[in-house]
């Protein structure tokens, strides 16, 4: 298998495990895990942004906020009007990758994801991860002929 090949695969498994992910999102909002359907959403993001640096031969970032990574990587591949959708979505979407799992207690008063966060936060994040994902998917296509069976 060539290195290209290699990085290709790699780039259809993250698109894989980021549609688990998208999946996941509206079980969660039915089911009012609305931190889980956040958490879901930035991961079903961050997987789509590896799997198109990877598909770009930039792999290699093993953090969870990546944006601004693949703006300065890969961001002149998209179109403007791409770039300005993600950039509107993806930064917010990256901010609650760790306060939606884990309780915070530094300000003073205890915060509690399971309890803090509503339906029009997780339907915000839904929204968000859709116009997002549908951009991301479609560079995969694209350029890259990677897509879901």
């Amino acid at each position: 298998m060539t290195d290209k090949e290699r990085l290709k695969k790699i780039a259809l498994a993250f698109l894989v495990e980021s549609q688990s992910d998208y999946k996941a999102v509206s079980i969660l909002i039915k089911n009012r895990q609305y931190n889980l359907a956040i958490y879901h959403a930035q991961q079903c993001i961050e997987k789509l942004l590896k799997a198109c640096l990877a598909a770009e031969s930039k792999i290699g970032i093993y953090k969870h906020e990546i944006f601004s990574f693949f703006k300065e990587n890969i961001g002149d591949r998209f179109k403007k009007d791409e770039m300005k959708i993600l950039a509107e979505n993806i930064p917010e979407l990256e901010e609650e990758w760790s306060a939606t799992r884990y309780p915070g207690w530094e300000s003073g008063e205890i915060w509690i994801p399971s309890e803090e966060y509503t339906i029009d936060d997780a339907k915000k994040m839904k929204r968000q991860m859709e116009a997002s994902s549908k951009i991301l998917k479609k560079f995969l296509k694209e350029k890259h002929r990677i897509k879901l069976k």
